[in-house]
């Protein structure tokens, strides 16, 4: 699970586990479901990777990066909503800036450390 289907099987606050379901596979697989979000990565290392009651998700640090990166707008509710996750994961600012700048390749990585820095 990725993205808001990530946070929600999290149990982060303010994000119901409802359709469409946002899904993370291998870049390369061809997979599409109708009425789903299917996102491709070209790596997803294990420090990425969680698990929620047997279900394969991004970990909280990933997920909350992934939210700074693509969500639509980044308004006063979502910096509200991000510093509600940071706590509620036990995750720091300073841990997300650090795997984002570890990152060679990640799109949307200047978008999230601005977005982040509001938090």
């Amino acid at each position: 699970a990725y993205g808001p289907t990530a946070a929600a099987l999290h149990g982060f606050d303010g994000w119901p586990l409802q359709p469409p379901f946002h899904l993370v596979v291998e870049r390369g697989r061809n997979i599409a479901r109708v009425g789903h979000v299917v996102h491709t990565s070209s790596s997803l290392p294990l420090l990425d990777r969680s698990s929620v009651e047997g279900i394969a998700v991004t970990s909280p640090t990933r997920t909350i990066i992934d939210l700074a990166r693509f969500s639509e707008t980044f308004d006063l509710a979502d910096v509200r909503t991000v510093s509600r996750l940071l706590h509620q994961s036990g995750t720091s600012l300073e841990q997300c800036a650090a795997d984002i700048n570890g990152r060679r390749n990640l799109p949307g990585k200047r978008r999230a450390l601005q977005r982040l820095s509001r938090c």
